[in-house]
């Protein structure tokens, strides 16, 4: 029996990485390989801005507002207003802009098991179970 709760103890705590509210800091590639934002924190919130996309000048067009829609895709935060849940070791209560769509979705963030390389994104309307999951890998340095 003892060993039975070794062995849940040990799958349930593999399941999510132990995080510290800096290690989302950093270069990411977008999910497509189309170019690379940057995590970084403002005050005790964090944030992702694009930094390079593969089309040069492209602009936001699909965003919503008619006044958006000339700005850069570069220099877009595409991820915005998360802070840390140390509980849940994870980043939430943010968002997420699909520039594709024009669409923006409540969203959090976290790394499984030992992929820090890799930041997992849920963005959804409503509940976390009704959207779609987006894998950002880190750049190398």
């Amino acid at each position: 029996m003892k060993f039975m709760v070794f062995c849940f103890v040990l799958f349930a705590t593999g399941a999510i990485a132990e995080s510290a509210p800096d290690d989302v800091l950093g270069k990411y590639w977008l999910p497509k390989k189309d170019g690379q934002l940057v995590v970084y924190r403002e005050g005790t919130r964090y944030f992702g801005r694009v930094v390079s996309y593969d089309v040069a000048g492209q602009l936001d067009e699909k965003n919503p507002d008619p006044t958006l829609r000339s700005r850069p895709i570069v220099g877009l935060d595409l991820l915005s207003e998360f802070s840390y849940d140390e509980e849940a070791v994870r980043w939430v209560d943010g968002t997420i802009y699909d520039a594709k769509s024009g669409k923006t979705y409540k969203c959090h963030l976290w790394f499984k098991d030992d992929e820090s390389g890799v930041l997992w994104a849920r963005g959804y309307i409503g509940l976390s179970l009704f959207g779609r999951t987006e894998r950002f890998v880190r750049v190398p340095d």
